[in-house]
């Protein structure tokens, strides 16, 4: 019908520098400055709780089922970075993996470049401890196989790529090919990636050399299944991978 309605709103933070206070306190933003919440990637937990990740406040926002107001629920100074927190999806152990853009830490392991964390949800659905999976090069979005590799698009114009992390590893093992067979189209600031069967698809954003002619979404075959996304159901439902992955197989 083309109608919409607001889910959900994501408070203002005062930065913690004006507030003296620590981005865990879960009352002020790790910026460097001021900046309005700027929601950039949502995913959806079993239960139907939207998580959602604030590329300018540094936060990881929930949404109750049917939406309403944001709560905070984790931030950490280490986010603090002028692009922050990005793309994210629960793993097969019902850990929230998610993806720091750029490190502006002053460690020379991590600074400039794009970290991946991940964190459980304990059993009142508070953050349990945070854990660093393994950095790579600029990031944006990301999608997990179902082998549990984490796929990751690399925004960084000198570095048109996938990189491909391995969790149980702690590293990237494998990088993909920056020419995709698709109409002649090169990779161009890849922003986001899904699976399409044993397809990723991915998004050129193409952020640097502005060329409308690569605003594209390419298809690359990487030989494997993404692990499935939880679905908002109903309320009072509950989203699985197992109902998703039955109506998958049919």
């Amino acid at each position: 019908t083309g109608s919409q309605e607001v889910y959900s709103t994501l408070p203002n933070l005062p930065s913690c520098f004006e507030t003296w206070g620590e981005p865990s306190d879960l009352g002020c933003e790790s910026a460097l400055y001021d900046r309005q919440a700027w929601p950039n990637w949502g995913t959806f937990a079993s239960d139907g709780t939207l998580y959602v990740s604030d590329i300018n406040q540094g936060y990881i926002w929930t949404i109750a089922p049917g939406g309403g107001v944001a709560k905070p629920w984790f931030s950490d100074k280490l986010f603090r970075s002028h692009y922050s927190l990005n793309g994210m999806q629960f793993d097969a152990q019902g850990r929230l993996v998610f993806v720091l853009t750029y490190s502006s830490q002053i460690d020379l392991s991590t600074a400039g470049r794009g970290v991946v964390y991940r964190i459980a949800v304990l059993a009142d659905d508070s953050p349990g401890e945070l854990e660093q999976v393994s950095t790579f090069g600029i990031g944006d979005g990301m999608a997990i196989g179902m082998d549990g590799k984490i796929y990751l698009p690399i925004s960084n114009p000198l570095a048109r790529r996938i990189d491909v992390v391995d969790p149980e590893l702690g590293k990237v093992v494998q990088r993909l090919p920056e020419k995709i067979v698709d109409g002649g189209i090169p990779l161009d600031s890849p922003a986001s990636v899904a699976f399409r069967g044993t397809e990723l698809l991915i998004t050129n954003h193409a952020l640097f050399t502005d060329n409308p002619d690569r605003w594209a979404i390419l298809a690359l075959d990487v030989g494997q299944q993404g692990l499935p996304l939880f679905y908002p159901a109903p309320l009072g439902q509950v989203s699985t991978r197992a109902i998703l992955s039955r109506h998958q197989k049919r």
